[in-house]
């Protein structure tokens, strides 16, 4: 089975839920994380996984570099993240498919 890959922009408590349930699942690979300096958790989670992780403001461009390095996923996956996602994140995705999920959809 092919599995999806992800790219998931995260911040918080929810934000670390839908991280660690989507790492359990077989079917899904998370290419990278975005979330904020903040969410210390979720960074912890991504170095001991290595999980390629942006922390901070993703405004401006400044992802250019790290999103260079990283296989384009096939999804881009917002859960609490406390930025606006600009155009060229958006637009990173492979399929440009973008999922939005509320608190009850983790179960």
């Amino acid at each position: 089975m092919e599995k999806i890959s992800i790219c998931l922009l995260a911040s918080g408590n929810l934000g670390l839920i839908a991280l660690k349930h989507l790492y359990s699942k077989q079917e899904v690979s998370i290419a990278c994380v975005f979330t904020n300096k903040n969410s210390s958790e979720i960074l912890d989670f991504c170095n001991v996984k290595n999980i390629p992780c942006f922390s901070g403001n993703p405004r401006n461009e400044s992802t250019t570099d790290f999103v260079s390095n990283i296989q384009r996923p096939d999804i881009l996956l917002s859960v609490n993240y406390l930025f606006i996602i600009e155009e060229d994140l958006i637009k990173f995705p492979s399929y440009n498919q973008k999922l939005w999920i509320g608190k009850n959809s983790l179960r």
